[in-house]
């Protein structure tokens, strides 16, 4: 923050107790760091660290590559059994080695793409309405000291291994109201991690989020519904979009902090635009709805100078014509993200 010339000798006198009360308020303001704010916009895809074959994962990160992305965002997860489990832990078979995260930070770096470390919590269990947005932990205390270690453990490996971007939770829709307990995770997670930070909220739970001010950037996915009805036109998937884009931009110049979509997906199936968040439904392939979904992204938000940037949600998987899920590889809304990434 640049500070103002001092014009007042009287100021000048009482300076060096000015300074002292400053020191004090600072953590309080936190403002945007200037390593963190955006120097241009954001092209990234989500790549889910879903397995240790290393070799499918290098060969996705050089298609991520190649489609013209600059960042890449791996996806860690630490699990617990349900909603009322006692916290976070990483589990054999599912979570990620550490070793090989490393290695696949090392080749992105190589490649040239910037890294965007991404940590959730994977809920194992859930019946209806459950998900990570809904824990309802025995105890908080030992919920937040378990989740605390699980964050400062992938902290100090992105500190090491010199990651561009931290995300310190995601859609913990019960606890992001306790803005004592984030702050505390928040500073400890700064002490390990000298680079810019973020949180992804969901994208129907952004505002009540207590803890903007002290990170970076504003993180939140972008699976808004956008029609109610299977293989709606773009025309309609476009203005639902702008009806957000309407929304959010305003309210994110209050909170002073850039705005990164970390997830926007669509799957390749019918009612992909219905219901973007669910991926279970087992609905029959449908490569054009997901395309105008895509479109209706780049649409309204490739010219808004104020969005820091998005993630595509999500490589991750074998693409083609008879895919159903979420990566567009080989499909035609792989057009989609090459022609804004490459500026075509």
């Amino acid at each position: 923050m640049r500070s103002p010339v001092c014009r007042s000798p009287s100021l000048l006198r009482r300076l060096p107790s000015l300074l002292v009360v400053l020191a004090v308020l600072a953590p309080a303001v936190a403002p945007v760091r200037a390593d963190a704010a955006p120097r241009r916009f954001v092209k990234g895809m989500a790549l889910g660290l879903y397995s240790d074959d290393l070799g499918q994962l290098k060969r996705h990160l050089h298609e991520i590559k190649e489609v013209g992305a600059e960042w890449v965002s791996f996806v860690v997860a630490w699990h617990q059994q349900n909603v009322w489990s006692k916290g976070p832990e990483p589990r054999a078979g599912s979570t990620v080695a550490d070793a090989s995260v490393v290695e696949l930070v090392k080749e992105a770096h190589r490649l040239g793409l910037k890294v965007f470390l991404f940590p959730i919590v994977d809920v194992e269990e859930r019946k209806i309405g459950e998900w990570r947005g809904t824990l309802k932990p025995p105890s908080l205390d030992e919920w937040f000291r378990r989740y605390e270690k699980f964050i400062l453990h992938y902290a100090r490996l992105a500190a090491k291994n010199r990651v561009d971007l931290f995300c310190v939770g995601s859609e913990l829709i019960a606890f992001e109201g306790m803005r004592g307990r984030w702050v505390g995770i928040i500073e400890r997670v700064r002490r390990v991690y000298a680079g810019p930070l973020i949180y992804s909220a969901n994208w129907d739970h952004y505002k009540p989020v207590t803890f903007w001010d002290r990170l970076d950037y504003v993180g939140l996915t972008g699976y808004y519904q956008l029609a109610e009805k299977p293989r709606a036109p773009l025309d309609t998937l476009r203005a639902a979009w702008k009806k957000v884009q309407g929304e959010l931009m305003p309210w994110a110049r209050t909170v002073g902090r850039p705005v990164v979509f970390t997830e926007i997906g669509y799957t390749s199936q019918v009612g992909a635009a219905t219901h973007p968040w669910d991926y279970t439904r087992g609905d029959p392939v449908d490569l054009d709805e997901q395309y105008r979904c895509y479109r209706a992204v780049h649409e309204v938000w490739r010219n808004e100078a104020n969005l820091g940037g998005i993630f595509w949600w999500n490589w991750f998987g074998a693409g083609g014509p008879t895919d159903t899920y979420y990566t567009p590889k080989g499909k035609p809304a792989e057009k989609v993200v090459r022609e804004w990434f490459k500026g075509k």
